[in-house]
């Protein structure tokens, strides 16, 4: 090889060289992004997933005082109902008393 040719090869060596390390530092600053992006996104992943476990247990509670209502609702009708079946017995008891009254006022 001539001193030409070696400067040549040595100088597309270079060249090269340069361009790994030139990809090498884009690339380490793509990774670098990439894992601030990472580091951003499981901030946004706990933020969300703290929400999530407010939400829900407001979600429980909610439902809670639903079901708590509705047994007090349904509590309420069975109670109202059983007041209405002893109404009805109390005016059936009254209504046999007048006409006992009447059939006997009738038969004297």
């Amino acid at each position: 090889m001539t001193p030409e040719e070696i400067k040549e090869t040595i100088a597309s060596m270079l060249r090269i060289q340069s361009e790994l390390q030139q990809a090498q530092l884009k690339h380490q600053a793509e990774i670098g992004d990439l894992k601030a992006s990472i580091v951003e996104q499981k901030e946004t992943v706990e933020v969300l997933r703290d929400s999530i476990e407010i939400l829900a247990e407001s979600l429980r509670s909610k439902s809670d005082r639903i079901d708590r209502q509705i047994s007090n609702l349904v509590g309420y009708d069975i109670a109202s109902e059983r007041d209405r079946l002893n109404l009805d017995e109390r005016l059936r008891i009254v209504e046999r008393k007048i006409d006992r009254l009447e059939n006997k006022q009738n038969n004297t």
